[in-house]
């Protein structure tokens, strides 16, 4: 006699540990920094499965962006259905890092005024009229503008003192950061130990 399916909500239950800040960590299988689970007959990621499950179907065309970042939360209320532009200006590319910024590499603030387009890109109007400055002169140092401290990280957290802690460098950095960065690090080094192959690309 086959054996009876168990109801997945269930076996869903177990594997979240609720965390002080409102996340529901997965704490089952993951592929590639996301939540894995089997239900309806397949596998799924964990977040979308409990997203459809508690909230409701998901509109076509839209994708599920973690609020909180962290991938591991399978908290409907942490997540929000986005169009694949916005989740990607959201993201932690090098793409979506850069529209965030306010301000150049050289410390002038991203204005309607200071900034043009050009091949997709985003430039600024003082740096050129510094690179036509250097030509002229033939001198490679720049006056440099110092913008003001930032007070969050590039992927938002707040540079508390709690949250920040400085390198050998001297450079400031982002615990939260760091801490997602070593989770994803274990998860790949996890999937790649089991040769674990996603089967749907990650929301």
């Amino acid at each position: 006699m086959p054996k009876a399916r168990t109801d997945p909500e269930e076996r869903f239950w177990p594997k979240v540990q609720k965390a002080e800040n409102g996340c529901w960590n997965w704490t089952g299988c993951t592929c590639q920094g996301y939540g894995w689970f089997g239900a309806d007959g397949r596998p799924m990621f964990a977040h979308l499965w409990a997203y459809k499950h508690f909230v409701g179907p998901i509109a076509e065309g839209l994708q599920l962006d973690h609020l909180c970042r962290n991938t591991r939360c399978v908290n409907p209320a942490h997540l929000e259905p986005v169009t694949p532009a916005e989740n990607s200006r959201r993201g932690m590319g090098a793409g979506a890092i850069n529209a965030r910024k306010e301000y150049c590499k050289r410390g002038h603030l991203f204005t309607a005024e200071n900034t043009y387009r050009r091949n997709g890109h985003r430039w600024c109007r003082e740096c050129d009229k510094l690179k036509h400055w250097i030509r002229r002169r033939g001198d490679a140092s720049a006056p440099r503008v110092q913008g003001p401290e930032s007070t969050f990280c590039r992927n938002g957290h707040p540079r508390t003192p709690e949250n920040t802690y400085v390198s050998p460098d001297g450079r400031r950095n982002c615990r939260p950061c760091r801490e997602a960065a070593d989770r994803r690090r274990m998860d790949r080094e996890r999937d790649r130990a089991h040769g674990f192959v996603p089967a749907e690309v990650a929301l």
